[in-house]
């Protein structure tokens, strides 16, 4: 967007030649310097490439006599032609699997996957087809920790080996079993004992697989995982093939795909697909059973991490490997806004107020627009008018509470803003703002099930009541802000306490909050206020 008569003074600039390589967004005329810019690329290999970079700056005569000087910061990517899945790491899936599958290759066999960012974890789309590395005899596994997701006592030269038989005959919970149709689309059916690398044999185990066929640096993914799946199935583009079980093969329709997590001694939980009406659930299956395998990328990140620098970079793994107490400054990638996170009750909170849509907010009505990509919705949701919380009226945010409980007031989104300058109080939403449209009048049924859509960022949502009842009384670790709440149009209780929005229904029009209380010292989770209320927002880690 940036063009040459769009410079202002004093501002340092650049052209490069008409390179092949070169975008031609920035080969006509002066570039202003800005972070993000690619100089030149390709789609090919290339040993020698280059361009003539001219750097100019633009100097009126207003500017007073001196030295004019900047700095550049240049950097050179290497991006191989191939990407390994066991090279492929959590910020490479955020960045290139993010909007649509993204193929990688299996070093053990050259047999390639596509992969995807889903909702915060990185994820294979396509069914694991590993029977051993090329070269091996037929019927044995080589495995090492190098490529595989086996302890790291075998290494390429003690390997752990797995001999396996054909899962179409009799079912075992101890023998590696498994079948390969040689279809690339269906993969390969495993029992649990092969899957798990044999870290779960025998008829009575309920140890979580610590070991598995998945390629170095992946896992058999928890139930917990799992269960995100549910709302994803088009990005995880299941398939179907059904199972085996003592040499017959059942359910055609549909995908099965085991956890590591088990329901009982001979049981583990897994996800399931129906392709009758394309839906995904959580079910159980017993470890002699051959299923399919989908991995899912581990992340031994945690909130210190360098590479963790935006809200949206946040997923479960993160949040368990970060110890309780644990604090960072994160930003928003929709809006550059920034927030202190802590990890607090084994959850992962903000302890500043949402600020989201500050910018946008008005005396009148405003548009507000979210995108899943990076916003707490399943799909991309744009709400054209949002009121003013500060302005009363039958017509907007309020209407005639409370005679009158499916009136404007739970039907149209408001929010407002105290400090549109700096921003750092926050802002306040009914709760329809809050949720985004989706829970609104109150004769709607859903409006007494949790909310599971909210203008939080991508990986964060609203608390739960029961998630607040964890932090109440830890008012220092929460650092409220005494801002009160807005109630037809007039702010209530301000620098006396704090209110902050749940997922969880009090009743049709009603919900739970979280309230700080100055005078009393107290942080606490038990109260419950009408959805037409202005009360801001603490976001939670999902």
């Amino acid at each position: 967007t940036y063009t040459q008569s769009s410079f202002t003074a004093d501002k340092w600039g650049y052209k490069i030649n008409s390179n092949t390589s070169i975008p031609s967004t920035i080969t006509s005329g002066y570039v202003p310097f800005v972070s993000g810019n690619t100089l030149m690329e390709s789609d090919t290999a290339v040993n020698h490439d280059e361009a003539e970079l001219s750097l100019a700056a633009k100097i009126d005569y207003l500017q007073p006599s001196g030295s004019y000087s900047t700095t550049l910061n240049f950097n050179i990517v290497a991006h191989p032609l191939v990407d390994y899945i066991q090279d492929f790491t959590p910020t490479m899936c955020r960045t290139l699997a993010s909007a649509s599958d993204y193929t990688v290759v299996d070093k053990r066999d050259g047999n390639d996957y596509t992969v995807r960012w889903i909702n915060g974890d990185c994820w294979m789309t396509q069914n694991l087809r590993f029977v051993g590395k090329t070269g091996d005899p037929a019927g044995t596994m080589t495995l090492d920790s190098t490529t595989s997701n086996v302890d790291t006592v075998y290494t390429p030269t003690n390997q752990l080996n797995i001999t396996y038989t054909d899962i179409r005959t009799s079912p075992s919970f101890t023998d590696a079993m498994l079948y390969d149709s040689g279809d690339t689309t269906t993969g390969v059916w495993y029992n649990y004992a092969a899957l798990s690398a044999m870290s779960v044999t025998g008829s009575s185990n309920t140890n979580e697989a610590t070991q598995s066929l998945c390629p170095a640096g992946w896992r058999i993914p928890t139930t917990s995982e799992q269960s995100v799946l549910v709302d994803y199935a088009t990005e995880f583009n299941p398939s179907v093939g059904g199972y085996w079980y003592n040499n017959t093969y059942n359910y055609p329709d549909y995908g099965f795909w085991p956890s590591s997590t088990a329901s009982a001694a001979q049981n583990r939980y897994e996800v399931q697909y129906n392709s009758n009406n394309n839906t995904m659930r959580i079910t159980q299956v017993g470890r002699a059973t051959g299923e399919f395998i989908r991995c899912i990328r581990d992340d031994n990140r945690s909130l210190s991490d360098a590479s963790v620098v935006n809200m949206q970079d946040i997923n479960k793994q993160i949040v368990a490997n970060t110890v309780d107490g644990t604090t960072k400054t994160l930003t928003d990638s929709r809006d550059g806004q920034s927030y202190t996170v802590k990890k607090m009750g084994g959850n992962l909170w903000m302890i500043d107020d949402l600020r989201f849509g500050i910018n946008e907010n008005n005396p009148n009505t405003t548009r507000l627009e979210l995108h899943s990509v990076d916003s707490d919705v399943t799909t991309d949701r744009v709400l054209e008018n949002v009121y003013d919380l500060a302005t009363y009226g039958s017509s907007n945010c309020y209407g005639t509470y409370p005679s009158n409980p499916t009136g404007a007031g739970y039907t149209t989104p408001c929010m407002h803003s105290k400090d549109t300058t700096s921003g750092t109080l926050g802002v306040w939403y009914n709760y329809a703002a809050a949720t985004v449209g989706t829970v609104m009048n109150a004769a709607n049924a859903t409006n007494t099930t949790e909310s599971t859509e909210s203008v939080c960022p991508k990986g964060w949502g609203l608390p739960s009541y029961t998630q607040t009842q964890a932090i109440a009384g830890q008012l220092s670790t929460f650092v409220p802000a005494y801002d009160g709440y807005y109630s037809s149009g007039t702010m209530t209780y301000n620098a006396a306490y704090g209110f902050w929005w749940t997922t969880t229904a009090y009743n049709n029009s009603m919900r739970y909050y979280l309230r700080a209380y100055l005078a009393g010292n107290q942080l606490a989770s038990f109260e419950n206020g009408s959805r037409h209320f202005g009360f801001q927002i603490r976001c939670i880690a999902k």
